[in-house]
């Protein structure tokens, strides 16, 4: 069986150090000549995926010169100003609402991700188990 408890997008952002040396991509087009930090992990690879205010999907083919699969890494790069990444929220959440990073085409979403919970049938289900996902599905109501 599985769950969803909470969809997610990610955040397209930099530091302001990196816009003092960069001009602001005004559409996502324009990643393709910035330096992007890439996530190894990340579902689409190299191509960012974007919808634009009309609805339209988006694929940028992006490049830099950093890809790892360590948050704290990208973290780092960012707050440095090495470059412009597709930050998950709830990692950056604080480094967002304190301006050390800021958000990039505030008016294109990225593709829609979701937490998920994954168990077995329902009828075999420990009681430890069903609780636990409860209390997930109450902790992500809110978000």
């Amino acid at each position: 069986m599985v769950r969803r408890l909470v969809g997610w997008r990610h955040v397209l952002c930099c530091a302001p150090s990196y816009l003092e040396r960069h001009p602001a991509p005004r559409s996502p087009a324009d990643l393709a000549v910035h330096n992007c930090l890439r996530y190894a992990f990340y579902p689409f690879g190299d191509d960012w995926h974007f919808i634009d205010p009309a609805g339209k999907p988006i694929v940028v083919r992006v490049a830099g010169n950093l890809m790892t699969s360590a948050a704290l890494v990208l973290r780092a790069a960012a707050l440095a100003g090495s470059g412009v990444l597709l930050a998950v929220p709830f990692v950056f959440d604080e480094e967002l609402a304190a301006g050390s990073l800021v958000r990039l085409l505030p008016d294109y979403q990225t593709a829609e991700f979701s937490i998920v919970a994954v168990y077995p049938h329902r009828r075999h289900l420990a009681t430890k188990v069903r609780v636990f996902i409860d209390a997930l599905i109450t902790l992500f109501a809110g978000q």
